[in-house]
């Protein structure tokens, strides 16, 4: 077994615990799924959420990550698998038990959509916080993150997320209609919100693709 998912596993109620933080069960609960690419501003999001939103349990793969032992932000590649084990087990316990929450984090992979259905099966008031900001912009800021933080996040894992979390979005749009609100925060060239458009019903329309992917990665390799 991967040394990542057992010590997840051997201390998942510890890491629970500190997700829960004193919130509490609500009879009318919200799920808030991030989205968008590493380094386009969607911590500060988060954060403001928090302000607004209270009783909101708040899971991020990033920080179970710096909890574990041996971690140092260059190897997170290494607590991947341990992060992830988290993430489905905190999400699947608060929805099962009625806590809101935010998920922080791409919106980028599969489990994204199924997670999304999960939370509309259970009654949830469900939105996906769309945070965009100019790829080129968003990866120089996780260049800078990653001299700063030590938190690594490899070219090609990048550019991938890039797309494929607007696709996620754009296909839970389609699949979910007004089951799930869509909100979205373009970012300006200093990572402030620029612009907040409420209720979006169609992604493409509101942010077209700014590069095709062969232009985004000569871009990015050729820095």
């Amino acid at each position: 077994m991967d040394s990542s998912i057992q010590y997840a596993k051997e201390n998942k109620k510890e890491f629970l615990a500190r997700v829960i933080d004193g919130n509490k069960q609500e009879s009318k609960k919200t799920a808030i799924f991030m989205a968008g690419a590493p380094g386009s501003g969607k911590t500060e999001v988060v954060d403001a959420s928090r302000q607004l939103l209270l009783n909101l349990c708040d899971i991020d793969a990033d920080l179970f990550r710096s909890d574990f032992p041996g971690y140092t932000g260059q190897n997170s590649s290494d607590f991947q698998k341990g992060a992830a084990y988290l993430v489905d087990y905190t999400f699947s316990w608060l929805v099962a038990h009625r806590y809101s929450l935010i998920l922080d984090g791409t919106f980028s992979i599969a489990k994204s959509i199924t997670n999304v259905q999960r939370a509309v099966d259970h009654g949830y008031i469900v939105m996906i916080y769309y945070v965009y900001q100019d790829p080129i912009i968003a990866w120089n800021y996780t260049r800078a993150r990653e001299r700063k933080e030590g938190r690594v996040v490899p070219a090609d894992a990048f550019i991938k997320s890039y797309y494929t979390a607007r696709k996620n979005v754009i296909q839970v749009k389609e699949q979910f209609k007004g089951q799930v609100k869509l909100d979205v925060f373009i970012k300006d060239f200093y990572n402030n919100v620029a612009e907040y458009l409420n209720d979006v019903e169609n992604l493409s329309l509101v942010v077209p693709a700014l590069y095709d992917r062969k232009e985004l990665e000569n871009k990015i390799y050729e820095k």
